[in-house]
């Protein structure tokens, strides 16, 4: 280990700064486990590369910032001088320098031309602004949900569990968001808020648990200390469960017992009861009577309902149009020309995917426009039908039947002006494009022009380096739907596992190129397991060992080589049983990634709809079993 040590510390001290090693960095150099990497240099007292990273980061940052240079100059600079930095970092490592001022999260400043015409009439007496102001249909189509959501917050002694229910993009979490707000100024302190997402976790009961409610000391591998769980986070103030459809019945029946009794225990505990007080606000775009249980909706006493965009108003969806084409415009630091056709396409066309939809169908053609912007040298961005999608444009053939509405709400262009003091929310979800998609735009062009490559080659190459950005975001997403993050793996089964796993994977993947990405995850959730009973002396059998060693004889071999490289990493033997049920693990990868099924002589264990969900049966039981 001493040797290791002096390898990683040498290496450190010979890194450049500006692009400093992660421990991953460290463990490909060297040869060796990341675990071992990490273990080595938290030994030594190194911090790790992010906050190696750090001063100098910081350093540059506060320089650039004193020459009076914009977010979006200061991160081309960046880059310039070696840094790989996004402009949404620099933005907020300005504000934790108070090298700015951080404005106030409410947004109606920037919100609907509706409402910025009345802004000053929604403040209360004191001159502070309505936190549900800046929703477009504060006092027209959503005033009715309003008037719950406020209710909601305002009934003795602490408010109602609440539920929001409607279609995806119908604007549940920015109701939600307002509601927090609300609570926190009906109070005039800071409340806890934690968001939890249950889709990220539906197919892992485990997993779900610990986050949710945390865990004991022991009570797996890994858990070398108790954990507090998000409902004790959330302690005294309000648990948003968004996708709350995706959370399992043992999750809602914990959840239910939690609102009856305000009592909880931890994963692993059998004795000691934890209090919380803490609010639900729950959303979901399914059916309720199907999709939850009858005792949790019966706790659930308030049910706000979204609309779809299509039931809302020209003039609301007008309003929302100008508010995301003001967002952008302050993202680019630029001038948008909105063209009128343009805003009647957008006004009028078929959007399924209701207000979030219509929200990223603007970030895409402004996108498109601000690549333009830089090929042309104008000084706005300047958005034509040309630059919107054909399902938008399409738009444009329902005019017809909607003309006199459409004329009574627009006419002319727009011309939107960058405001340096409006603070735009970055979101996370799949209807917001990553906060530096403009930098990525701004950097290809550059380096394209550099290149002595013309104009129209230029739009063409980025145009298609977009798409597939965008192509790759939506599928990000998709798959959030199944997967679960190396972080939260480390948090249940420790980083040494993890590592250990890492490397049984990347084997496995030279003589399985098919396998699935939740491999990962299984064998470590599934080997977690196993560990504690095979160090408790509890091996159990597997009824298919015979059938796996004479069937799946490649898949065999494979999972034989990856028990010998985790039973070296961790230190103790692993036998055949064992073995067979790492083998079913990787023959379901494999086989769910060709997209083929198990036939009716084969193991049905991948009848089971994802992986995960078996994993999470195999620990559940372990655990039931100590």
């Amino acid at each position: 280990m001493d040797s290791l040590k002096d390898l990683i510390n040498n290496m450190i001290l010979e890194e450049n700064p500006k692009q400093p090693f992660t421990d991953g960095d460290l463990a490909s150099k060297l040869g060796v486990s990341r675990a071992n990497v990490t273990l080595a240099r938290k030994s030594m007292g190194i911090p790790d590369s992010r906050e190696r990273l750090r001063p100098y980061l910081w350093e540059a940052v506060r320089k650039l910032k004193q020459q009076g240079l914009s977010a979006r100059a200061i991160t081309a600079k960046l880059i310039q001088n070696g840094f790989i930095i996004s402009r949404f970092v620099v933005n907020t490592i300005i504000a934790d320098l108070d090298l700015v001022p951080v404005y106030h999260r409410e947004r109606n400043l920037e919100g609907s031309g509706l409402q910025q015409e009345n802004a000053g009439q929604n403040k209360d007496a004191a001159g502070v602004v309505d936190p549900f102001a800046h929703i477009v249909g504060y006092e027209g189509s959503l005033a009715p949900q309003i008037q719950l959501a406020k209710a909601a917050i305002l009934y003795p002694p602490k408010g109602l569990h609440t539920l929001i229910i409607g279609p995806s993009g119908s604007g549940k979490n920015e109701l939600a968001e307002a509601m927090f707000c609300f609570a926190m100024k009906v109070q005039n302190k800071k409340i806890p808020v934690v968001l939890f997402n249950c889709a990220d976790y539906s197919n892992n009961p485990q997993l779900i648990l610990s986050q949710l409610f945390g865990y004991a000391k022991g009570s797996f591998t890994g858990a070398g200390s108790k954990k507090d769980g998000l409902v004790e986070q959330a302690d005294g103030g309000f648990l948003f469960l968004d996708e709350v459809h995706r959370l399992p019945a043992e999750g809602q029946e914990i959840l239910f017992q939690l609102i009856d009794s305000g009592r909880f225990r931890r994963l692993g505990e059998t004795e000691n009861c934890h209090h919380a007080s803490v609010t639900i606000i729950a959303a979901t775009t399914e059916p309720i009577e199907s999709a939850l249980l009858l005792t949790f909706r019966r706790r659930i006493p308030m049910v706000i309902e979204m609309p779809a965009l299509a039931a809302r108003s020209l003039q609301e969806r007008l309003a929302m149009i100008r508010q995301f084409f003001r967002n952008e415009a302050a993202r680019t630091e630029t001038t948008f020309r909105v063209r009128q056709e343009a805003l009647k396409a957008l006004l009028i066309y078929e959007c399924a995917g209701n207000v979030g939809q219509l929200k990223s169908d603007i970030q895409v053609a402004s996108a498109k426009s601000f690549l333009a912007h830089l090929s042309d040298g104008t000084d706005e961005v300047e958005i034509d039908v040309a630059h919107l999608s054909e399902t938008v444009r399409r738009g444009l053939i329902r005019i017809a039947g909607t003309r006199a509405e459409v004329d009574m709400v627009l006419s002319g262009d727009w011309v939107i002006y960058s405001r340096r003091d409006m603070e735009v929310i970055e979101k996370t979800d799949i209807y917001t494009l990553p906060g530096q998609i403009y930098q990525f735009i701004e950097q290809r062009y550059q380096k394209l022009k550099k290149a002595a490559i013309g104009e129209a080659e230029i739009s063409r190459i980025i145009g298609d380096e977009l798409d597939r950005q965008l192509r790759h975001h939506i599928k990000q997403w998709d798959m959030r739907q199944e997967t679960t993050t190396r972080e939260d793996l480390v948090r249940i089964v420790g980083e040494e596992l993890v590592g250990a796993v890492e490397n049984a994977v990347k084997y496995a993947r030279q003589h399985m190129p098919m396998l699935n990405d939740s491999i990962l995850q299984c064998l470590a959730l599934h080997f977690n397991v196993a560990l504690t009973r095979l160090k408790a002396g509890k091996p159990i059998k597997n009824p298919y060992l015979d059938r796996v060693k004479s069937e799946y004889l490649q898949e065999w071999e494979v999972g034989c080589a990856v028990a010998k490289i985790l039973a070296t990493e961790m230190n103790i033997p692993i036998p055949e049983d064992e073995i067979a049920f790492l083998t079913m693990y990787l023959r379901g990868a494999a086989v769910l990634l060709a997209g083929m099924e198990t036939s009716t002589n084969k193991i049905r264990l991948f009848r089971v709809p994802g992986l995960m969900a078996a994993a999470g049966v195999f620990s559940l039981l372990a655990l039931v079993a100590q």
